[in-house]
């Protein structure tokens, strides 16, 4: 258990220690998460009297596009000079590898959600009244971590299979459907003071799903 969760945590120092050293996948993401929220901002500012309803949907289409281009990028970093094949020379079970890109992952995620919000607020005059933040919060985490769950897994299989970088989308958003439906709807009830305890029972549940079918599938992915 103790050399797993090592794996684990060498995984994730790995990809920080990674990022922190190009700033590249970050970068292109929240680049790619501002335009989408300055596009939403020209084309319903004027038109929506309602800016928590246009913010909350800027929030989570950009978090949504901004996710796939981090994942996609991620991929293709370990798939680049047979970095994949290195990892799965450890002797350990591989099962940690995947746990650890998913935590790597969900946290970039995460930080790509907090830039959103940030444009959002600058751009949509969105906010959050303090009592709802720690609900938002908690949908943050809870999203990246089923986004990254799925992310992970399948930006390997489309990298690994020689697909062609489009595939991902096709594949992964309408897995990650629920996902954003539970985000979209817990950060309404932060917004608006409103309890919406079934909707983390099911961001939840389907996180759950998400990470075990990612640990069972990881290695027949892996070996292809």
């Amino acid at each position: 258990m103790t050399s797993w969760l090592g794996t684990v945590a060498e995984v994730v120092r790995k990809d920080v220690v990674l990022e922190l050293r190009t700033k590249r996948s970050l970068f292109l993401a929240a680049v790619f998460a501002m335009l989408v929220t300055v596009t939403f901002a020209f084309a319903f500012e004027h038109r929506l009297s309602a800016n928590t309803t246009v913010g909350r949907a800027a929030l989570w289409v950009s978090f949504l596009f901004a996710g796939v281009v981090l994942v996609t990028r991620t991929a293709s970093l370990e798939t680049a000079n047979a970095a994949i094949e290195g990892l799965l020379l450890v002797p350990t079970d591989r099962t940690a590898i995947f746990v650890g890109k998913t935590l790597s992952n969900a946290l970039f995620l995460t930080l790509i959600e907090l830039a959103s919000l940030g444009f959002v607020f600058v751009f949509l005059d969105f906010s959050v009244p303090p009592s709802g933040l720690p609900l938002l919060a908690l949908s943050f985490v809870l999203a990246a971590g089923g986004f990254a769950a799925a992310g992970t897994l399948l930006s390997l299989l489309t990298a690994r299979s020689r697909l062609p970088e489009l595939t991902l989308p096709l594949v992964l958003l309408p897995v990650v459907v629920p996902v954003l439906l539970a985000g979209i709807e817990l950060t309404r009830a932060a917004a608006s003071g409103l309890p919406l305890v079934a909707w983390l029972q099911v961001l939840f549940a389907y996180d759950g799903i998400l990470l075990l079918a990612g640990v069972a599938l990881f290695e027949p992915t892996v070996e292809t």
